[in-house]
């Protein structure tokens, strides 16, 4: 459970992370 949570997290942040990129 905790492993899925971690995972869903690191994906949300490399997502946030592109998009900050983007709108830069």
């Amino acid at each position: 459970m905790r492993s899925k949570i971690y995972t869903i997290y690191y994906i949300l942040t490399c997502i946030f992370m592109r998009s900050s990129t983007y709108l830069r």
